[in-house]
């Protein structure tokens, strides 16, 4: 089966997510920022990174999705946001996510997967809606650096989507469970925490 995977444009998350899938041979990349690609020639579509909520973008998915149902090829909608990252949306990602299972029902698209165990342990009730973990190609190792014991490094993209506030709060209990550890970060605002404990 040839597929081709879609998305509006290189996000860190998905994009990373798509970039190992097609390393592996799993599918092929189109972004929309170079325009509706061509899908002749593939058995299936998998959407990612839809940003539903935005509408031009939201009437490109809803025309390849018209293409793809006149040209008996499945389509796919790919979800890879954690439970944990959508509570950060205050309920935008939420809406999205019914919005596709709505699709789903419809017969609009012919599978939801779902990237986070967690979330399909919750919605994965329709044999439409499938379990695809995050694929993972082997990378290029990187050159190891000397060991700094008692200590936790976490580094991460300042977007509310993400879960900053669990990561934060794990620090804290590091912080509290053994009190010589030290932080690195690039996590700049305000904490809680002790000056030196942060290093940035």
């Amino acid at each position: 089966m040839k597929i081709l995977s879609i998305m509006s444009k290189a996000f860190p998350g998905i994009g990373a997510v798509l970039e190992q899938g097609k390393t592996l041979g799993l599918w092929d990349i189109a972004y929309l920022e170079k325009g509706i690609p061509s899908i002749s020639g593939y058995n299936g579509i998998i959407l990612a990174g839809t940003l539903a909520n935005h509408l031009d973008l939201q009437k490109l998915f809803q025309e390849i999705i018209l293409l793809a149902n006149a040209a008996l090829i499945k389509v796919a909608i790919y979800w890879t946001s954690s439970i944990g990252q959508m509570e950060f949306t205050n309920g935008i990602e939420s809406r999205i996510l019914l919005n596709y299972m709505a699709m789903l029902r419809r017969q609009e698209i012919d599978y939801l997967f779902i990237g986070s165990k967690e979330l399909y342990a919750t919605i994965g009730t329709d044999d439409k809606i499938k379990y695809a973990p995050y694929p993972f190609a082997k990378i290029k190792e990187t050159i190891k650096q000397p060991k700094i014991n008692d200590s936790i490094g976490i580094f991460l993209p300042f977007h509310p989507r993400k879960n900053i506030f669990n990561q934060v709060a794990a620090i804290r209990l590091a912080k509290i469970k053994k009190s010589s550890i030290i932080g690195f970060t690039n996590f700049k605002h305000q904490l809680d925490i002790k000056d030196d404990y942060i290093q940035n």
